[in-house]
C-alpha cells in the first residue's frame, strides 16, 4: 500500500481560500499602478512567475518588473495570509 502526503500550506486544497488573488492584485497595483481583476480560476496551479507573465500578456502591460512584482506579491501575501483564518 502506498501513502500520498499533501501539504496544504495556505488552505487552498482543503478550504478553497487563499490570500493569493488579493496579494496578486495588490502587487500589480503597487508595481504597475493599475487596479486589475484577478480571476482565481485562471491562475490555480500556476507559479507566481507564471501568474505575472500570464497577466502581463493578458492585460498588455509593457512594464516587465518581475523581480519587483514578486517582492510586492510576497510582502502582500504574508500580510494578508496572517489575517486569514486558513489554518483552523
Amino acid at each position: 500500500m502506498r501513502t500520498l502526503v499533501l501539504f496544504d500550506i495556505d488552505g487552498t486544497l482543503t478550504k478553497g481560500s487563499s490570500a493569493d488573488p488579493a496579494a496578486i492584485s495588490e502587487a500589480f497595483r503597487k508595481v504597475c499602478g493599475k487596479e486589475l481583476p484577478v480571476d482565481w480560476a485562471e491562475i490555480q496551479g500556476m507559479t507566481a512567475q507564471q501568474v505575472f507573465l500570464f497577466y502581463v500578456g493578458k492585460w498588455g502591460l509593457k512594464d516587465h518588473r518581475l523581480k519587483r512584482w514578486i517582492r510586492a506579491y510576497i510582502s502582500a501575501y504574508k500580510r494578508l495570509f496572517s489575517t486569514m483564518d486558513n489554518l483552523k
